[in-house]
């Protein structure tokens, strides 16, 4: 979901949290424990990148090219399982 929600646009750690609540209408408010522990392996991992300037003291993460790609991947596998879906409930429904 991070990633998802850096495709637009640079948003700091809070900005992700708060974002992720009001997606989830509450379901999920997750804290900076959580946050900030995956923002450290998504960077580690290449897929996004802390801006070394922030607003005040509040540094924004964006996606990487790396990150794109992962994310373009992403929706052609949820594509294709969508459409493997709809395939298995038609069969079902000739049953």
């Amino acid at each position: 979901m991070l990633l998802r929600l850096l495709e637009g646009e640079s948003r700091t750690g809070f900005e992700l949290l708060k974002e992720v609540g009001r997606r989830t209408e509450g379901g999920w408010t997750p804290g900076p424990a959580a946050i900030y522990p995956t923002l450290r392996r998504l960077e580690e991992r290449g897929f996004v990148v802390r801006s070394p300037r922030g607003r005040g003291r509040a540094r924004p993460y964006s996606l990487t090219p790396e990150g794109h790609r992962c994310m373009r991947e992403w929706e052609k596998l949820r594509s294709e399982g969508r459409e493997q879906v709809r395939a298995l409930m038609g069969l079902w429904q000739r049953l």
